[in-house]
């Protein structure tokens, strides 16, 4: 089956695809860190080591912190679906073979619901 999109049109298409996981990539890349760099949330995390010792920010509400990191929790979540979302609608409309009818129910049904993970509390005492 050919693809809906011509060829040439069909090689911009997957070019600005991959350029935005690219970015998305690097966004969770920055969130998270990698083997080679310390990601936002572990800045944090030391950051947050630092304040524990101050007389004024251990009056801090921990609770907070718990917030934070689960909202950049799903952050990670939402970004992750889209660039799948992502590569569904570059398949859909540039593969020769994509099974087009079950690419199209699944686009159908996308949506960015995430399922809450249940994070390990942060405790201002144990520093983690």
């Amino acid at each position: 089956m050919k693809p809906i999109i011509e060829t040439e049109e069909s090689k911009e298409l997957n070019r600005h695809a991959e350029d935005i996981k690219e970015i998305c990539h690097k966004t969770i890349v920055g969130l998270e860190g990698d083997d080679y760099s310390l990601g936002t949330v572990g800045k944090l995390k030391r950051a947050f080591k630092v304040l524990d010792t101050c007389p004024i920010t251990t009056k801090m509400d921990s609770q907070h912190w718990q917030k934070l990191l689960d909202m950049t929790h799903d952050l990670r979540e939402h970004i992750y679906k889209y660039t799948t979302f992502i590569s569904m609608i570059q398949i859909r409309y540039t593969s020769n073979n994509a099974n087009i009818e079950n690419l199209d129910k699944t686009i159908q049904k996308a949506n960015l619901d995430i399922t809450k993970a249940v994070l390990p509390a942060y405790n201002k005492k144990d520093g983690e």
